[in-house]
């Protein structure tokens, strides 16, 4: 089955990490600070008129670090409920959400799709119990702890329905995975944000987290019940232990692909629809 992919505007989102954690632009082994990054939904169509989203977007009320050293723009016609129904849907027409991972600007819409099913991998919940020094900043529990029966786990690739894969990467996060979808110019890949690699912020001294922790980005903390939660969710599903096939089988070139497409990618606001 052939598809189309609709690139969704969500708006920017600006970050100074250097100046929020208090250290030098030297000490970054890439710029600290991120300027109008935009951010991008999917919407995949297929022949039939049936949809299935790709992320969710960022939620205005939790951007990473929180003001003076956060900002964003978007206007009203780009928030998602706004934008699906320029393009002739409601949120309640999307019945299934794929996730690509569960990072702060990837779930801050999952609020609007309430009876959708989510697709996440196992590996991206089964990690946050392993995460980096001060990583658990990077997601916000509130975004999908209301939703965890609605998601449906997959251990490694999975096609969700004909013409549209999961393919376990990890890279940017543990359970990262990327979409594979079928158009009639040839197969597309949806990256998401596997060419980004953060893992330095999280090792920034201690003492400079500690101070965010105090002042403004204290409520990007997790409280102490939601660790205990999404174990529980887990050995439920029967998914706290890993499997087998749940390691990536390969590395995907752009070659073997028509299109490439990565989430924050500002070419996006140039392109209605693939093919």
């Amino acid at each position: 089955m052939y598809h189309t992919i609709i690139p969704i505007f969500n708006g920017f989102f600006s970050i100074d990490f250097a100046t929020m954690l208090k250290t030098p632009v030297s000490y970054w082994p890439f710029n600290p600070q991120i300027e109008n990054s935009p951010s991008f939904i999917f919407l995949i169509i297929d022949e039939q008129g049936d949809t299935v989203l790709v992320d969710t977007g960022f939620n205005k009320d939790y951007i990473f670090g929180y003001p003076p050293f956060s900002s964003y723009q978007r206007e009203k016609k780009d928030e998602l409920p706004d934008s699906l129904n320029a393009h002739g849907f409601q949120p309640e027409d999307i019945k299934q959400v794929i996730l690509t991972h569960i990072h702060w600007d990837h779930t801050g819409g999952m609020m609007f799709f309430p009876a959708s099913t989510f697709y996440a991998q196992a590996e991206e919940f089964r990690a946050l119990f392993h995460l980096l020094p001060n990583e658990e900043t990077g997601y916000c529990p509130s975004h999908w702890l209301p939703y965890l029966s609605n998601i449906q786990l997959i251990e490694g690739n999975m096609e969700i329905k004909p013409g549209i894969k999961l393919i376990l990467s990890g890279g940017h996060t543990a359970g990262h995975q990327l979409v594979e979808v079928e158009t009639t110019a040839g197969k597309v890949l949806l990256e998401g944000d596997i060419r980004f690699n953060y893992n330095p912020i999280w090792q920034v001294p201690h003492e400079n987290w500690d101070s965010l922790r105090r002042g403004p980005g204290k409520n990007m903390f997790w409280s102490s019940a939601v660790l205990p939660a999404i174990r529980d969710w887990l050995e439920r599903s029967h998914f706290m232990t890993s499997v087998s096939n749940s390691i990536p089988e390969r590395e995907f070139k752009s070659s073997d692909y028509y299109r490439v497409l990565v989430s924050h990618d500002a070419s996006l606001l140039n392109i209605k629809s693939i093919p």
